[in-house]
């Protein structure tokens, strides 16, 4: 269940709140589209190899993690840098908009880290269970992305 949840919730980071984020920056809309579309391919593909990790491959499954956490850490330092030099052009909408959904993004990287901790501390009997919690995590995940895309349209009109 901890493994199903940690990857929703990294999916909810990088598919749903970064592009929000991104767009709010005042960003170039051919880089939003290519910047969502890599973010989803690797997720994608990130949760179809570790969908396959057994418990004995557990290791690899942690060490794919890692790259994924890593990677993530860098885009939002890369969002954050955006946001900091298109803030003045913002306005004081989208500026509370995106403290809030950075906010958001923080919090949900705060939990992939706890998430993490219990992946890499699991015993082999939760790892099936982990596993089969990933859809229900996943939903979650998708909700958040729609309730954050909404908000972000109706502050954009």
């Amino acid at each position: 269940m901890k493994k199903h949840s940690l990857f929703a919730i990294l999916i909810v980071t990088a598919i749903c709140f970064t592009p929000v984020i991104y767009a709010q920056t005042g960003a170039n809309e051919s880089n939003h589209e290519v910047t969502t579309q890599d973010i989803q391919t690797e997720t994608r593909e990130l949760i179809e190899t570790l969908q396959q990790y057994s418990v004995e491959q557990r290791d690899e499954a942690v060490n794919a993690t890692e790259q994924m956490l890593e990677s993530l850490d860098q885009r939002i330092d890369v969002l954050q840098r955006r946001i900091d030099n298109n803030w003045d052009e913002m306005s004081d909408e989208a500026r509370q908009t995106t403290r809030d959904n950075m906010r958001a993004l923080r919090e949900q990287r705060n939990k992939l880290s706890e998430w993490y901790g219990g992946l890499k501390n699991s015993t082999d009997s939760a790892w099936d269970q982990m596993k089969a919690g990933f859809s229900d995590a996943y939903s979650s995940m998708s909700n958040a992305w729609e309730k954050a895309k909404n908000e972000y349209e109706d502050n954009d009109k």
